[in-house]
């Protein structure tokens, strides 16, 4: 694998929304987010009873080291209205 194209795990957790068609749309968002910065969705969970709803991801070291870099780099994922908090 290239230096900077290793991958990083990560959590980024949505804000939880009770009403299934809108976590749809919140996750299809974050989905596209990550495929825009070179990573991917590996896993998703939903639980409901603790309004719980995230997304485990693989990313690019250099998309990450991007998003660190504000005024350089793309940020959009970082900022997505529809994440609550994020984790590596």
């Amino acid at each position: 694998m290239a230096e900077g194209q290793e991958l990083i795990s990560a959590e980024i957790e949505l804000w939880f929304r009770t009403e299934t068609t809108r976590q749809a749309q919140a996750e299809t968002v974050v989905r596209r987010l990550v495929g825009h910065a070179g990573g991917q969705v590996i896993a998703r969970a939903t639980i409901s009873e603790i309004a719980y709803h995230a997304v485990l991801v693989h990313l690019p070291i250099s998309a990450i080291e991007q998003m660190l870099r504000e005024d350089q780099g793309d940020i959009e994922l970082i900022r997505a209205e529809q994440i609550a908090f994020h984790s590596t």
